[in-house]
């Protein structure tokens, strides 16, 4: 038995990542709060190798967390982002306000979680994209429909 725990999964044809992108290229996206709570994200093709690993390896059992191994604080997620896209983020964002455009799914936006991918990558697994700003450069620079 497999448990799989999934971070915030980093896709620019859905969720959190796809939300932020038209607040970002509008050039009016900035850190959620205080910007200190961590963030869990993952990018969607470690999620499906993840995935796929594990139900191929038959010694892979019990719970993991779906997360790229080096989580970083909202406000350099916000940062990395801005860099990526080549724009400005200078303004923070009240939780209240980001409710109002992504509904319940900003309260998660807003949770510290310090997730690290413990049992995965002591059983062997291997993340392609560990550092946030390469995850955001593939995703946001390859041939993809919304990026």
């Amino acid at each position: 038995l497999v448990i799989i725990r999934i971070g915030i999964v980093m896709s620019p044809q859905g969720g959190a990542l796809a939300s932020l992108l038209p607040i970002f290229n509008s050039g009016m996206g900035g850190r959620l709060g205080n910007g200190r709570q961590y963030f869990p994200w993952i990018h969607l093709d470690d999620l499906v190798s993840l995935i796929v690993w594990s139900i191929h390896d038959e010694s892979v059992a019990g719970v993991y967390n779906a997360s790229a191994p080096n989580p970083v604080p909202n406000s350099e997620f916000t940062t990395t982002l801005a860099t990526v896209l080549n724009r400005p983020a200078l303004l923070p964002a009240p939780q209240f306000a980001v409710r109002l455009v992504l509904g319940e799914f900003a309260d998660s936006l807003f949770a510290s979680q310090r997730v690290i991918p413990q049992a995965a990558l002591k059983s062997g697994f291997v993340f392609q994209f560990e550092n946030l700003q390469d995850c955001l450069n593939d995703l946001l620079h390859r041939d993809h429909p919304n990026a």
